[in-house]
């Protein structure tokens, strides 16, 4: 369940690279996580190329998205 007020970026199944990190290579997100307790955060699971998965914040309305920290989506292939 989203809570009120939270918007979410990316989506299961969607492709991302990291500005910051292109030796992470084409990511894929493979996991979406939503807190159940009110005011709880959203996360999504993202696994790369480079064999490692990462968990960043999924909340346009967090300044700690994944957006603003440099995650972006992909038209690359994976």
């Amino acid at each position: 369940m989203i809570e009120q007020g939270q918007r979410r970026y990316l989506r299961r199944e969607e492709r991302v690279h990291h500005r910051d990190y292109p030796e992470w290579g084409t990511g894929r997100v493979v996991e979406t996580r939503e807190s159940s307790v009110p005011g709880g955060a959203c996360f999504v699971l993202v696994l790369f190329e480079d064999g490692q998965e990462r968990l960043f914040f999924n909340d346009l309305n967090d300044p700690r998205c994944c957006y603003y920290a440099g995650l972006l989506r992909s038209l690359r292939a994976l």
